[in-house]
C-alpha cells in the first residue's frame, strides 16, 4: 500500500501502520478517477489482504479502473470477490504478433549498440525469435543473454539449443526457454541465482544484504582481474550482472530488487535439492536431506527442536511467528546441533536474548535479527569468522560498561548500525577488517584508528576533545587508500581558529576519497590538503555549520565532483568556479549570509555547470547575481536571495545551432526546467531571463512574497506579465503557487488561461489587492484551489449587492474537488459558489462560520463533500451538516468557543476534535454527554 502511495506522489508516505496508510491512500484515490494497474498478481491463498487493499480504493470517483494481470484465474476471481463484483471470462491475453515479438526481442538483444552494424546477428536473431512463440518474457530473457556477448558463434549456439526448439508454444514452453538462459549463465553467477530461491515470491532482496549472504557461503570469489576490489565490490558487480541478464530487477528509483515470479519458479526447480522453503502446514518430513539452505516459518514452537535434524544446514532463515520467552528450549535444542551454520536470519518476535547454543556455530559467517536483542551470551565472542553482524540492537548502548570480548570478532567487516555499537567494544582497534566506522573521539583513541587501513566509510565525532596534533597524527588517514567516504564532526563554538586549522591539515585523506563531510569546523581557511590534485577523485562535498570559514580553494577544478553541499558558512564571501565544475549536478547553498559573489567564472571559455540537474540557494541575501543556467537544469530553487534580475540560460555546447554564438538562449532549444521556487527575494524585480525562453517542460512555479516583482499586470516590459506567460508555453504547468503578488487586481482573460491545460493546483495568498477571481472557471482541469489573506475577495463577497448580482451570471463546469479558504465568506464569490463536485473543503477561520457558510453551498455538493475540516473561532455549527450525505471525515482544530455539537450525518466515519474546551468534552462523554446522542453513530471519535 505504501508503494501504491509513492508511485502516485513520488514520495514515501511518512505514515506507517495499516490504518494510516489506508486514510492516505483513500485521500488521494478521493480526488479523481483513477487507473491501478497490478501486473502479475499471484496471490490467490488470502482474502484478507485483497480487502484490505481494496477498502480505500472504493473512495475513488466512479469510473474508476483497476487492471490486474495474473498467470492464475482463481486470483482473478479473489481479487473480483473482495471489489465485491464478479468475472465472467477473462480476458485472455495471447502471445505477441511476429513483428512486436521481433521488435522487442532485438531491443534486449541489440541493448547499447545499432543493429546496423550487426547484419550477421539480425539474420539469426529473427530466426531465434520465431522460435520462442511471441512470449515477452522470453523476448527479455534470451535477448540478454545473446547481447551478454555479440558473437555470431555465440548466437549460433543458442540458436541450436535443443531447449527452444519449438517448445515455447508447449505448456512448459516458458520454463525451457529459461532454462537455456540458466544454462548460459557464468558459472559463478548460478549459485548466487539458485540461492534467492529460500525467500518467498515477491520477496525485495536489499543490495548489500543480499551480497552479505552471498560472501558468507563463499558463493563470491576474488577477482584476478581487480585484485584491490573487496569482496563485497565483486559481489555488487554479480548483483549488477544477474539484473544485466534480467534474472533479477531493479524498479527505477528503488533500492531493492525482486524476481520475477516465474524466474523464483525457475530458482526453485535448479536448486529443488539445496534450497528449500517450509512454511504454513507443511510436513517436516518434506523437507530434503540434502537441504543446505532453508527457510523456516511456523508458529508452532513444538517444530523448531526439529530444525537441528538438518546438521549440514549452510543458512537457516527462521521466521517465527508465535510466542517464546527468553529461555525457549526449542530454540536451544535446535541451534546446539547447527554447527556448520554460515548464514543465520532471525525475525522472531519478543526474542530478547540470543541462545547459548549460538556459540557453537563456529563457521558462522552472517548473523541477523529484526528485534530488539538486549544482551549476548558470553559465547557470541568466540564467533572467531562473523564478517556480518546486523542487529535491531538499540538496548545496549545504555548497558553499563564496555561489551567484553566482541574485539575478538577479528574478521567482523560490517557491525549494523554501526553507530550504536563501537563506543561499547573495548579494544576496537583489533577489529582491522571493519569496512564502516562511527568513531566517538572521546571515548577511545583517536590512535585505533591506526591499524583499520580497509575501511571503506569513516565518520570521526568529537574532535573537539582531542585538539593534540600528534595524536590526530597517528590516524594516518592519508594511508587507508580503501576509503572513500569521510565524516568530520566538531561540536562544540570555540574561537581558537588556529587549532582548529592545524588539527584539520593533518587529517589528510588518502586522494582516493570520494565523499567528504565537514561539520562544526571553526578555522577560517581550508585545509592544505583540499585541493584538486590532491582530492582528484571526489564526487561528493558537504561543508556545514563552520561559521569563521572564509576562503575555499578551486573547488570547480575537482575533475569528477557531482554534489556539492555549502550549508551554514556565514563568513564565506566568495566561491571560486574557475574550471567550470564540469561535472556537478547538485548544487545546494544556503544560510551564506556574507556571500557576495562567484569569482573565476570570466575566465571560463567553456559553460558554468554544464551538466547541472538541481541548484537550491537559500538565505544568501548578498549574493546578487546568478551565473548563465545550462538548458539540462531541472530544478531550480531560490530563497531569500539578493538578486534583482533572474538568470538567463546558457546554451554554449549544448545547442548545436548556428545562431548560439552568444552562449545565451538564442536557437529553438527548450529548457529542461520542471520546477522553479522563487521565495522572498526582495530586489527581485525581473524573471524575464528565464520566461523569455519557451518553458515546455515547466511542471511546478512557485513564487513567493517578491514584493518588488510585478507578476501578471501588463506594466512592465520585465514583470511576470501575461504575455511573458504566454512566451513561456508554460503547456505542462501543473501546479502554480503565487504568495504576496499585492499588485494583483484581477487575473488575464479566460482565452489566456484556457491555455493552461494542464494546471491542476492553484495556491493564492497574501494577494492583498485581488479582487476577482471570475475568471479562474477558465482553468479545464482545475482540481485543487487554496485561497488565503485576500481581504478584498472577502470584502467583495460580504457585500450583499454584489452576491445579489452574481445570482445572474451562467454557470460553468465544476473541476475544483479541493478547496482550502481562510473565510467563509469566499463561498459566495464567483466562481466558488458554484462549485458543485467538492470533495475536500478547510476553512481556516471560522470565526463567523454560521452567517458566512450559505445552506445552498452545501446542499449542491452534498453527495460529493467526504472532508470537511474547520479551524478557528467557530461558536456553533450549521445544523445543515445533517444533510451532507456523503461526509465521511469531520476535523474541528482550535474550536475552543464550540460549545455544543448538532446532529451529524449518518455517513460519517472519523470525527476528530483537536483543541476544545473542557465542556464540550463533557458533552461528548461516551454514554454520559449532552452530544453523545448526535454523535454515537461515528466508529473513529478522537477528541484531544
Amino acid at each position: 500500500m505504501a508503494d501504491l502511495i509513492e508511485y502516485a506522489t513520488e514520495s514515501r508516505p511518512e505514515v506507517r501502520g495499516l490504518g494510516a496508510l489506508q486514510e492516505a491512500l483513500k485521500k488521494l484515490v478521493s480526488s479523481g478517477k483513477f487507473l491501478l494497474v497490478l501486473d502479475d498478481a499471484w496471490n490467490d491463498d488470502n482474502r484478507s489482504e485483497w480487502d484490505k487493499l481494496f477498502a480505500p480504493l472504493r473512495s475513488g470517483h466512479k469510473g474508476s479502473k483497476i487492471l490486474l494481470t495474473t498467470r492464475i484465474v482463481t486470483v482473478a476471481k479473489m481479487a473480483a470477490s473482495a471489489l465485491g463484483g464478479s468475472i465472467n471470462e477473462p480476458m485472455i491475453l495471447k502471445h505477441l504478433d511476429d513483428d512486436n515479438f521481433l521488435s522487442l526481442f532485438n531491443q534486449y538483444a541489440f541493448a547499447g549498440v545499432d543493429s546496423c552494424d550487426y547484419r550477421k546477428l539480425e539474420s539469426i536473431s529473427k530466426k531465434i525469435a520465431r522460435r520462442l512463440g511471441g512470449l515477452p518474457l522470453a523476448a527479455k530473457t534470451i535477448g540478454a543473454l545473446l547481447n551478454s556477448k555479440l558473437d555470431d558463434n555465440h548466437w549460433t549456439r543458442v540458436l541450436q539449443a535443443n531447449n527452444i526448439s519449438d517448445q515455447a508454444q508447449q505448456r512448459d514452453g516458458v520454463m525451457a526457454v529459461l532454462m537455456l538462459s540458466y544454462h548460459h549463465l557464468p558459472m559463478h553467477l548460478r549459485p548466487c541465482f539458485a540461492y534467492c530461491s529460500i525467500f518467498p515470491q515477491d520477496y525485495r532482496f536489499k543490495k548489500d544484504d543480499l551480497v552479505f549472504m552471498w560472501m558468507a557461503l563463499g558463493l563470491i570469489q576474488k577477482s584476478s582481474q581487480y585484485p584491490n576490489e573487496t569482496l563485497e565490490d565483486t559481489g555488487r558487480g554479480y548483483l549488477d550482472d544477474l539484473v544485466k541478464l534480467s534474472f533479477l530487477e531493479q524498479p527505477q528509483d528503488r533500492t531493492f530488487y525482486n524476481m520475477h515470479d516465474l524466474l523464483h519458479d525457475l530458482a526453485r526447480k535448479v536448486s529443488h535439492d539445496e534450497c528449500f522453503r517450509f512454511v504454513g502446514d507443511m510436513s517436516i518430513d518434506q523437507i530434503p536431506n540434502t537441504v543446505r539452505h532453508l527457510y523456516f516459518e511456523t508458529d508452532k514452537l513444538d517444530l523448531l527442536k526439529d530444525v537441528g535434524k538438518w546438521k549440514n544446514l549452510r543458512t537457516l532463515v527462521l521466521v517465527f511467528r508465535g510466542y517464546v520467552n527468553e529461555h525457549a528450549k526449542a530454540f536451544e535444542e535446535a541451534f546446539k546441533l547447527l554447527e556448520s551454520i554460515r548464514v543465520l536470519r532471525l525475525d522472531v518476535k519478543r526474542m530478547k536474548v540470543l541462545p547459548d547454543a549460538v556459540g557453537n556455530m563456529r563457521h558462522i559467517r552472517y548473523l541477523s535479527t529484526s528485534h530488539v536483542i538486549s544482551r549476548l551470551p558470553s559465547s557470541f565472542c568466540t564467533l572467531y569468522h562473523l564478517q556480518v553482524l546486523n542487529f535491531f540492537w538499540p538496548r545496549i548502548r545504555y548497558s553499563t560498561g564496555p561489551v567484553l570480548g566482541l574485539n575478538n570478532l577479528i574478521s567482523l567487516r560490517h557491525l549494523i548500525p554501526c553507530q550504536v555499537y563501537y563506543e561499547k567494544i573495548e579494544g576496537l582497534g583489533t577489529l582491522t577488517s571493519l569496512q564502516r566506522f562511527s568513531f566517538a573521539a572521546g571515548v577511545y583513541k583517536l590512535s585505533e584508528l591506526k591499524e583499520m587501513r580497509d575501511l571503506r566509510g569513516l565518520k570521526i565525532g568529537g574532535l573537539e576533545s582531542h585538539k593534540h596534533h600528534k595524536e590526530v597524527s597517528t590516524i594516518e588517514l592519508h594511508r587507508k587508500r580503501n576509503l572513500l567516504k569521510l565524516e568530520m564532526v566538531w561540536s562544540d563554538d570555540s574561537d581558537v581558529a588556529d587549532e582548529y586549522e592545524q588539527m584539520l591539515d593533518r587529517l589528510q585523506p588518502h586522494d582516493s576519497l570520494r565523499e567528504l563531510t565537514i561539520k562544526g569546523y571553526q578555522g577560517a581557511r581550508s585545509p592544505c590538503w583540499m585541493e584538486p590534485e590532491l582530492l582528484k577523485n571526489l564526487e561528493y562535498i558537504k561543508l556545514k555549520f563552520s561559521r569563521a570559514w572564509k576562503h575555499l580553494p578551486s573547488l570547480g577544478k575537482l575533475p569528477y565532483l557531482t554534489h556539492l553541499t555549502l550549508r551554514g558558512l556565514p563568513a564565506l564571501q566568495q566561491i571560486n568556479c574557475e574550471g567550470g565544475f564540469q561535472q556537478m549536478k547538485h548544487l545546494d547553498i544556503s544560510d551564506c549570509e556574507q556571500w557576495e559573489e562567484w569569482c573565476g567564472l570570466e575566465a571560463e571559455a567553456v559553460p558554468w555547470c554544464p551538466l547541472l540537474k538541481e541548484l537550491v540557494i537559500k538565505n544568501c541575501r548578498k549574493l546578487k547575481a546568478l551565473p548563465p543556467l545550462p538548458l539540462g537544469l531541472r530544478k531550480l530553487e531560490l530563497e531569500v536571495v539578493g538578486l534583482s534580475d533572474s538568470p538567463a540560460f546558457w546554451v554554449g555546447s549544448n545547442c548545436g545551432g548556428s545562431g548560439c554564438g552568444t552562449g545565451f538562449l538564442t536557437c529553438t532549444s527548450s529548457p529542461s526546467l520542471s520546477e522553479l521556487r522563487i521565495r522572498w527575494c526582495g530586489e527581485l524585480t525581473s524573471v524575464a531571463g528565464l520566461f523569455r525562453h519557451h518553458l515546455t517542460s515547466l511542471r511546478v512555479l512557485e513564487i513567493d512574497y517578491c514584493p518588488k516583482l510585478r507578476l501578471v499586470d501588463r506594466g512592465g516590459p520585465d514583470g511576470l506579465t501575461p504575455a511573458l506567460l504566454m512566451q513561456g508555453s508554460l503547456t505542462s504547468l501543473s501546479i502554480l503557487l503565487l504568495g504576496g503578488a499585492n499588485h494583483i487586481t484581477a487575473f488575464p482573460s479566460e482565452v489566456e488561461y484556457r491555455r493552461f491545460t494542464s494546471l491542476r493546483e492553484l495556491e493564492l495568498a497574501g494577494c492583498g489587492e485581488l479582487a476577482s477571481i471570475g475568471r479562474l472557471k477558465a482553468l479545464p482541469h482545475l482540481y485543487w484551489l487554496s485561497i488565503r489573506e485576500c481581504p478584498k475577495l472577502v470584502q467583495a463577497a460580504a457585500t450583499p449587492a454584489s452576491i445579489i448580482k452574481r445570482k445572474e451570471e451562467q454557470g460553468f463546469t465544476s473541476t475544483v474537488e479541493h478547496l482550502e479558504i481562510d473565510d467563509p465568506f469566499l463561498l459566495h464569490i464567483e466562481p466558488l459558489r458554484k462549485l458543485t463536485s467538492v470533495r475536500r473543503l478547510a476553512i481556516e477561520d471560522c470565526s463567523h462560520l454560521e452567517a458566512a457558510l450559505a445552506e445552498s453551498w452545501l446542499l449542491q455538493n452534498s453527495t460529493s463533500l467526504r472532508r470537511l475540516e474547520l479551524r478557528g473561532k467557530a461558536k456553533c455549527l450549521p445544523s445543515s451538516l445533517r444533510t451532507l450525505s456523503s461526509l465521511e471525515y469531520l476535523e474541528l482544530v482550535g474550536v475552543y468557543e464550540l460549545q455544543s455539537l448538532p446532529q451529524l450525518p449518518l455517513s460519517l466515519r472519523t470525527l476528530m476534535i483537536r483543541g476544545c474546551n473542557e465542556a464540550l468534552k463533557e458533552r461528548c462523554r461516551e454514554n454520559e454527554g449532552a452530544d453523545w446522542p448526535n454523535i454515537q453513530h461515528i466508529p473513529v471519535i478522537i477528541i484531544d
